[in-house]
C-alpha cells in the first residue's frame, strides 16, 4: 500500500490478515482496552464477529490485557486525581466496571491524601497571602478537591492541614453547660 487512502466507494474487501495488521498497528500506537480495539475495528468496517475473534486472539497472546491497562492508567493518574475521577476515566476508556473498581481500590488512603495535598498546594499558589485567609478560599479548595475526585473526608483533612488559619464554621460548637 502506498500510504494513500482509497477514495470512498473504491474500497475492496480486506482480508483477515489485513484486519489483524490494522489491529496490531493500532495497539502499537495506543494503549487500549479490548472493547476499545473492537470498537475501532468495527468503525473501520471490520465485521463484528471477525473483530471479536481478532481481539480475543490478541488478548490470548498477551498483546491486550485490560487488568494491566487499568493498573497503568491508575498509576499515571493517582497523583493528580481522586478515586472517583479515575474510575470515571477508566469507564470512559471502556474498561469493565469490575476491573476498573478493582484497580481503583488499590489506591491507599495515604496515596489519596498525598495527591490531594499536591493538588491543594497548586490550587493555593494562585492566591495572594491576603486572600488566603478568607472562608471563600476554603470552600473553593474543598470544591476543587471534590471536582478532582477526592472524597469529602480527604478534602476536609487537606483543607484543615493546608489552611488551618482559616476559620472553620464547623468548629463553632459550644459545649453544653451543666
Amino acid at each position: 500500500m502506498s500510504g494513500r487512502r482509497a477514495a470512498k466507494g473504491d474500497e475492496r474487501e480486506r482480508t483477515v490478515d489485513e484486519w489483524y495488521a490494522t489491529a496490531l498497528r493500532y495497539i502499537s500506537r495506543y494503549a487500549c482496552s479490548t472493547a476499545r480495539l473492537r470498537g475501532y475495528l468495527e468503525r473501520k468496517g471490520c465485521p463484528s464477529d471477525l473483530a471479536l475473534t481478532i481481539v480475543l486472539d490478541l488478548d490470548k497472546k498477551g498483546y491486550l490485557n485490560d487488568i494491566e491497562y487499568a493498573k497503568l492508567l491508575v498509576d499515571s493518574l493517582k497523583d493528580r486525581y481522586g478515586p472517583r475521577r479515575i474510575l470515571t476515566r477508566l469507564l470512559s476508556r471502556e474498561i469493565s466496571r469490575e476491573i476498573a473498581t478493582d484497580a481503583v481500590d488499590r489506591i491507599t488512603e495515604e496515596e489519596q491524601l498525598r495527591a490531594a495535598q499536591g493538588v491543594a498546594e497548586r490550587f493555593l499558589n494562585r492566591f495572594s497571602t491576603a486572600t488566603l485567609e478568607s472562608e471563600e478560599v476554603r470552600r473553593s479548595l474543598i470544591r476543587h478537591l471534590l471536582s478532582r475526585g477526592f472524597g469529602y473526608s480527604i478534602a476536609r483533612a487537606v483543607v484543615n492541614e493546608q489552611a488551618p488559619y482559616i476559620h472553620d464554621p464547623g468548629e463553632d460548637k459550644i459545649p453544653d453547660e451543666q
